[in-house]
């Protein structure tokens, strides 16, 4: 019994070692084998430039590091979203919007319909100044 709690922890102590990686030796290592890596800076001591960034470039559906998780997100804000869905949510993932202010918050147009997700210009026609009327394509039509 005392052997599988050791065979356990050492397990465990592996795991920890593996998905942590061996720190700034490694890095150090990595550096002065290959001084040229961009991830290196060249000022008297090898050091990677990648502390808080991800290890690999960010692109495709998750094109931005989050240097909190050093993982590859969709979005670290709104502004990184598209209008369909013009949303940063909490996960790092856009998402349509559920309420106005959201867009507000968002610097996107002022109202959101919700039926669709998207920040525009009108839902309603006294969104609309002067007596316009919000058309169809929620944008306000004299």
């Amino acid at each position: 019994m005392a052997s599988l709690v050791l065979i356990r922890t050492w397990l465990l102590i592996f795991g920890i070692v593996a998905l942590t990686g061996c720190g700034d030796k490694t890095t150090q290592q990595l550096c002065e084998a290959f001084p040229d890596d961009p991830r290196c800076l060249a000022d008297g001591e090898a050091r990677f430039e990648g502390d808080g960034e991800c290890a690999q470039p960010c692109e495709g559906l998750t094109p931005q590091c989050n240097p909190e998780t050093r993982r590859c997100v969709q979005c670290l804000e709104s502004a990184h979203c598209p209008e369909q869905a013009p949303i940063c949510g909490a996960q790092h993932t856009c998402n349509g919007c559920k309420d106005s202010s959201e867009c507000a918050a968002a610097d996107r147009l002022p109202h959101c319909d919700r039926a669709q997700g998207v920040c525009v210009v009108c839902v309603i026609d006294e969104h609309c100044a002067d007596g316009g009327v919000c058309s169809e394509r929620r944008e306000c039509a004299p």
